[in-house]
């Protein structure tokens, strides 16, 4: 693929750090990525919650970041094992069911997983094998429920990582700015 411009530094960034994977995961990952990096500015919490306790912090951290934070430590997790790029393609579209173009008529929290794993669907469709786009899909469905297969805990611990480091990134910068008082 020729040079990219993204409009983000992150979005360029993660592309950069993707480049050495094969060129049809690549192709997934780069449409997921541009989604993300054309509307994904939206708050990564989308609830009436969002503004209580630790969904007061979550809410700071966009959608574009918190897709390419639990990305990029699925990759970590997933690392040298054949589910490593499959591991990045759930994780970048993970909550892509989020975004307002995605997903249809008002926002339903218990909705945004399936509604991610559909339009993930969508784009990996015919261009994974049968297996593996399934695995991928199942993942994102079923990235806030236990048990599962081994793309699926990564996505899960992934996710859980990932909202921790958003959280302690926060507090730390607030620290620093005594928002927190503490």
């Amino acid at each position: 693929m020729s040079e990219i411009s993204f409009n983000y530094k992150i979005s360029q960034e993660f592309w950069s750090a993707c480049r050495g994977m094969p060129n049809g995961h690549l192709g997934i990952i780069f449409d997921i990525l541009c989604l993300l990096d054309a509307d994904g500015l939206e708050s990564s919490v989308r609830s009436r919650y969002r503004a209580i306790g630790q969904y007061g912090l979550q809410g700071q951290v966009t959608l574009l970041e918190h897709s390419i934070n639990v990305a990029t430590i699925c990759r970590v997790l997933a690392a040298g094992r054949v589910i490593e790029v499959l591991a990045v393609i759930a994780g970048l579209g993970h909550d892509c069911g989020k975004l307002p173009s995605l997903h249809p008529g008002p926002y339903v929290a218990a909705m945004h997983a399936h509604w991610s794993a559909e339009h993930i669907r969508y784009v990996i469709e015919g261009r994974l094998p049968e297996v593996q786009a399934e695995a991928v899909v199942e993942a994102i469905r079923r990235h806030h429920l236990a048990g599962g297969g081994a793309l699926h805990r990564v996505l899960r611990e992934a996710d859980g990582r990932a909202r921790s480091e958003e959280i302690q990134t926060i507090i730390n910068r607030s620290v620093g700015g005594r928002q927190y008082g503490l």
